[in-house]
């Protein structure tokens, strides 16, 4: 059984979400630290309300989240909230959407997502001081759409072992380079789509099938960072969206 050739582009772009992690030493604890989180967050509002919204915070969590709309938004229209910024035992954690799924689309965030990220980063740390950034990576999740077409073949050039059916699976890609990581998985996806009825009953139906694609790149060398080894990362990862990316992606099905 031959496979039928997939293409992918920007164009079936379903999501796209930029996640930053950052390792810092000595530790946050956050019920120590309520007081900075707090002013952190204030300023934060102040100078990003269109991404630092809702603050949810406890002795032991911290996060800040924003409710995404099409735009232009309207009143009551479908939302999807996304944690902008949290804090994880290993430190702060940024999320920037720049695609979202349907009705929601673009955020406008593609052109301006590493500057919000240096200047959230530069804040957060002006706030409490004192803390070593020992590691720093970005994770770009993406999502490509791809109708009625499974994406086993990019996967493996078989699709059957003994007469059985490819059914799922995961390919996962450690590289390293001089100065850093670089992690990619793929997996194939199938969309479902779950319709509300009239009575209160749900039901899911098959909505298409997609590739998920997650590249992490981050340092390889676990050290205090300066701006400019944190630079090096993040100017690492980004060259090598899209065209590298999706150069490496086709030819697994091509070559």
């Amino acid at each position: 059984m031959t496979m039928p050739d997939i293409t992918i582009s920007l164009d079936d772009l379903d999501q796209h979400v930029v996640t930053f992690g950052m390792d810092v030493y000595p530790a946050i604890e956050i019920y120590v630290e309520r007081t900075r989180l707090n002013m952190f967050y204030e300023e934060a509002h102040e100078e990003w309300p269109d991404l630092f919204d809702v603050l949810t915070a406890s002795d032991f969590e911290y996060r800040i989240s924003k409710a995404f709309k099409k735009e232009p938004a309207k009143s009551g229209g479908p939302s999807l909230p996304v944690n902008i910024f949290e804090l994880s035992k290993r430190g702060p954690v940024v999320q920037l959407p720049l695609v979202l799924p349907n009705p929601i689309g673009s955020t406008n965030l593609e052109t301006t997502f590493l500057e919000r990220f240096t200047k959230i980063r530069k804040l957060f740390f002006k706030h409490l001081p004192g803390r070593s950034l020992l590691r720093v990576g970005l994770v770009r999740d993406v999502v490509f759409a791809t109708g009625e077409q499974r994406c086993d073949s990019f996967l493996v050039a078989a699709p059957k072992l003994a007469a059985a059916e490819l059914q799922g699976g995961s390919c996962r890609f450690h590289y390293r380079d001089d100065k850093c990581n670089v992690v990619l998985q793929l997996d194939p996806v199938q969309a479902m789509t779950v319709t509300q009825l009239p009575v209160g009953a749900t039901f899911s139906q098959h909505g298409g099938f997609g590739l998920h694609v997650k590249l992490d790149v981050n340092n390889a060398e676990i050290r205090p960072l300066s701006d400019e080894d944190i630079d090096i990362v993040i100017e690492r990862a980004a060259s090598l969206w899209p065209r590298i990316l999706l150069d490496y992606i086709r030819g697994r099905v091509s070559g």
